[in-house]
């Protein structure tokens, strides 16, 4: 076995000025491969023992599914990300918290909550988004209060959240 000659350079070091191919130079085993291919897929012969192939079923499921994608498109791919991890967590961290709260807190909050929706509704009717998209699913009121269905100050009943 002939014995290779040593590196130009050692690992880690720049190489040789003007070593290598020059910039925009195609791989020579590149275009060898690419003309090679074109020859056999403008062949007769092979276009139609490709095509009885498919007839038949014979050709490998992932060439066959190339082909395809080369032909009528590759299938858009949907990634689906969740973010219940995350979310579970910060809901388990809320629920511990407002379970520390006494009623009337949390009627406070809530009043608070209902203020806020108020004034992004007010908000969002200035920049003339539409409030199905600006706010929480549910009718609005004439007067711009929120339908909470019961008052929290009447009842004492406070939602689990």
């Amino acid at each position: 076995m002939p014995r290779r000659p040593p590196p130009p350079h050692r690992r880690g070091e720049p190489r040789t000025p003007g070593s290598g191919r020059k910039a925009g130079t195609p791989n020579r085993r590149t275009v060898e491969m690419r003309e090679l291919m074109a020859s056999i897929c403008d062949d007769i012969h092979y276009q139609s023992r490709l095509r009885a192939d498919f007839r038949r079923r014979r050709v490998h499921p992932t060439i066959e599914a190339l082909v395809w994608h080369h032909v009528v498109g590759k299938p858009a791919e949907r990634v689906q990300l969740s973010g219940d991890v995350a979310m579970n967590q910060q809901l388990g961290q809320e629920r511990e918290l407002f379970a520390q709260l006494s009623v009337e807190d949390l009627q406070e909050l809530a009043k608070d909550s209902e203020r806020l929706l108020v004034k992004a509704r007010a908000m969002a009717q200035r920049q003339r988004v539409p409030p199905a998209r600006a706010t929480l699913p549910g009718p609005a009121m004439d007067n711009g209060e929120i339908p909470t269905g019961e008052s929290t100050e009447n009842t004492g009943i406070v939602d689990d959240v």
